[in-house]
């Protein structure tokens, strides 16, 4: 859940809050699976989350700085 995956991202556990968040259509989980997988070495894969929030949620408070992480 949201919740617990935040938590495992403050944590550290960087696989853990993925496992958590990555079916989650919210843009909060997605933010949060982009900095965990910039965090992993992933940059392709953390942009594509950015982007998903950018292209559908782009009234969510997360969607400008999404926005920045893709460029």
């Amino acid at each position: 859940d949201l919740v617990s995956g935040i938590i495992l991202y403050q944590a550290g556990k960087y696989d853990d809050c993925l496992k958590n968040l990555e079916n989650l259509n919210d843009p909060e989980a997605l933010f949060y699976c982009g900095q965990a997988l910039i965090k992993l070495g992933k940059p392709v894969s953390a942009t594509a989350k950015f982007k998903t929030i950018g292209d559908t949620h782009k009234d969510s408070t997360y969607a400008e700085t999404a926005a920045y992480f893709v460029g």
